[in-house]
Parts: structure tokens; C-alpha cells; sequence
């Protein structure tokens, strides 16, 4: 499990299959000659795969229908042979690779077996290099600048599905994102429509304070205000300071906080002859400050808003001998609040980052698709943002 996972069904394996198939078909049919045997073929039909769990031989199977015309011990041979393709998924750097393929058929017919050799010898290299190197249909998450992702992982899962993981260049231990409900990894093998397939990414909370982290700085305001009453002069200096924003995601709900504090305090009282006088103020709570925020899609990029922060307000302990000024001192530091949190709002407010941006070009250049949010698909899920997209050719 990594801070970023995507998931996908047999849906999506066969609506990339399909998208193949019908774009290069070239890699699904040759010819050639192997011990002194002539032989065309050809994959009739668009293969469909299967994906398998907890067996250790191979985790997906592909069926398919595949012509051959030989001439196998003198004997013209022209047959369509439904055929299974056993093999491997894996993942690495982003590519899916489908190795160790091999095909079996059922059939004693001693010339069959001969043309299953042959394909298994001869066809098989062929159409593994077709389906060697597919690009994954996946959410790309945009970081800031000097941030990027990485696909680090990638298995077969119980629903079944195909798990994806990627992890932020140079961090570690970022928590990991959550996996989806078994019954909605179930749903990804459902589809009346070939073209189409549904996917889910998540991203977890902690990966998405990385970004906030990577736009956002904690701000200080240094401060030194004076004012009267009843011919008393009032001051108080001091730091206020607030760290970034930070993101928390708990049971599907999320806040987004900064945490304000108050420090070098000191409040100055000004008597008539005497002048000022001054002493250091006791250091206050911290307070947590919720920083309202929105989640949207738009068009094909997931977005937060950050759009206000709550009034910050603080108690504060005056000595007996800022009794005459303390009303005048709490409106001081009221003030100082309301021009911090001015700044904060300044520097924060309607600020749009991309949580996840959906590609338009995922199978390379001549494999295109369609990628959109479902409705209502994007989502907070226990401690991660969830998308559910589809895909279509």
C-alpha cells in the first residue's frame, strides 16, 4: 500500500485489450516458417481476460480464438482454435507488462498439437511484445512544482482487481491512501458496454498535506500596538504566528486547520510622569483555526478551494498592574488578530490546487481515450479523497 493507489477491474484490462486489437492489428496476426512448416495466424475475435487470485502460477487468463493455416506433415491444416492464455501481471514505473504467456488447447488431435507448438514457439513472442509495455489508464496527481509521483507497485486483488501504487519522489512514510469496499472492487468487473470501464483512485490526507505543504508557508506578523484610556497610555508587543494549513481526513469527514500562536508577549501600561512600564504576558493556548475549503472536479482536474479562514480569537492573562489599560490592551490584540487573519486570507483564500488531474492521452499516442468523473464520483473516504472515474474508447 502506498499514499497514492488506483484500482481496476477485468473491465478496464479488456477495454485496453479491445483498444489494441481494433488499433494495431498487425500485432495480432503474422506468418512464418518453423522446422520446414508454413503457417499463417490470426486472433479472430478480441481476446477477454480473466483476472485470477491466490494462485501462484499466473494471476489473469486470456481467452481467444486464434486462425492457423499450416502445413504440418504434408497436410493442409486451416482451423480456428479456441485457446487460453495463462500468464502474469506485474507492474513497474508505470507500465503494465503481461509476461509468461503460454497457450494451451484441450484437443488430442495429434496436428492440433503440433500448431499449438508452433503458436506457443513462434506466435507467442509476437504477441507477448504486443502486450508488453501498456501505459496504465490511471489518475495522474500533480504535486507542485519540485514534487512528483512514481508507480511503485501493482498486484492482483481479491474482487478481483488490479491494485496500483505510487509514492511521492523522496518522501517516506507518507500514510497510505485507503483501499475501496469489496463490493466496489466487485463493481469494477461490471459493465453492459465494452467501451467503457469504471476506476477508482484515492489519495491519502497525508500526501495531500505534501502538496500543501509545497505551496503554503507558515506566516509570522510581528506587532507593537499602543493606544489610551483615561489619559493611561496602552501597549502590547509581540509575534503571532500560524503554521500551514493541514489537511485531516477522519471517517469520510475532513477539516482543513492552522494552528495560531502567540509569543515574546509583553503589555506596557504608560502613567502620567512615570512613563511606561512594562511586563512579560503569560504565553496563551495555541488555538486550531478551521480554514473553509471546498472539493470540485472540473472538467478533468480535481480541485481544493480554499475559500476563508474562522475568526481567531485568544484569552489572555493580564497582571494587576495593567488592570487600568486591560480593556484597552484586550481590543489591542483583537485588532491584531483581525489584521493577521486579513493576511492569512490574503495569502490563502481562493487558492485552487489539483488533488488529481485526469490524462487525455494514456495508451500513447495513437491510444487514446476518454477519461471523466463519474457523477457525484468524487468523495472523501475514512482518512483519503476517493475519484471514481470512467473510462471510455
Amino acid at each position: 500500500m502506498e499514499p497514492m493507489m488506483a484500482f481496476g477491474g477485468e473491465q478496464l484490462l479488456n477495454l485496453i485489450i479491445l483498444k489494441l486489437y481494433n488499433t494495431r492489428p498487425n500485432r495480432f496476426r503474422g506468418n512464418g516458417t518453423a522446422s520446414a512448416i508454413n503457417y499463417t495466424y490470426a486472433v479472430v475475435n478480441v481476446p477477454t481476460c480473466r483476472l485470477v487470485v491466490n494462485d501462484a502460477t499466473h494471476n489473469f487468463e486470456i481467452n481467444l480464438d486464434v486462425r492457423v493455416t499450416a502445413d504440418p506433415l504434408g497436410i493442409n491444416f486451416d482451423s480456428v482454435l479456441p485457446m487460453k492464455s495463462l500468464g502474469t501481471i506485474s507492474i513497474s514505473d508505470g507500465i503494465l507488462s503481461i509476461t509468461r504467456l503460454n497457450l494451451t488447447n484441450n484437443s488430442v488431435n495429434p496436428i492440433k498439437q503440433i500448431v499449438v507448438n508452433i503458436i506457443n514457439s513462434q506466435v507467442i513472442p509476437p504477441l507477448t511484445a504486443t502486450l508488453l509495455s501498456i501505459p496504465l489508464p490511471q489518475l495522474s496527481s500533480f504535486f507542485g512544482t519540485g514534487l512528483s509521483a512514481s508507480i511503485s507497485s501493482g498486484q492482483v486483488i481479491n474482487g478481483p482487481a488490479i491494485e496500483i501504487g505510487s509514492r511521492i519522489v523522496g518522501r517516506i512514510g507518507v500514510a497510505v491512501a485507503n483501499v475501496p469496499p469489496l463490493a466496489e472492487l466487485q463493481a469494477l468487473n461490471n459493465g453492459a458496454n465494452a467501451n467503457t470501464a469504471t476506476s477508482i483512485a484515492l489519495v491519502s490526507d497525508e500526501a495531500v498535506n505534501i502538496l500543501i505543504r509545497n505551496i503554503f508557508t507558515d506566516r509570522s506578523l510581528n506587532f507593537d500596538e499602543r493606544g489610551s484610556k483615561a489619559g493611561f497610555g496602552a501597549g502590547i508587543k509581540g509575534r503571532v504566528h500560524a503554521t500551514t494549513p493541514r489537511l485531516q481526513i477522519v471517517g469520510g469527514i475532513a477539516t482543513i486547520t492552522t494552528t495560531i500562536s502567540l509569543s515574546h508577549l509583553e503589555g506596557g501600561i504608560r502613567v502620567p510622569i512615570w512613563g511606561w512600564s512594562w511586563v512579560d504576558l503569560p504565553t496563551p493556548p495555541n488555538v486550531t483555526v478551521q480554514v473553509n475549503h471546498t472539493l470540485s472536479t472540473s472538467g478533468n482536474r480535481a480541485i481544493i478551494t480554499i475559500t476563508g479562514i474562522d475568526r481567531i480569537s485568544v484569552n489572555l492573562n493580564f497582571p494587576s498592574i495593567l488592570s487600568p489599560v486591560e480593556s484597552v490592551l484586550e481590543s489591542l490584540i483583537n485588532a491584531v488578530l483581525r489584521s493577521f487573519r486579513g493576511l492569512l486570507g490574503d495569502a490563502i483564500e481562493g487558492t485552487r490546487f489539483e488533488i488529481f488531474r485526469l490524462p487525455s492521452n494514456i495508451l500513447g499516442n495513437n491510444l487514446n481515450v476518454n477519461l471523466s468523473f463519474e457523477q457525484g464520483g468524487l468523495r472523501y473516504f475514512q482518512h483519503s479523497i476517493k475519484a471514481i472515474f470512467r473510462v471510455s474508447i
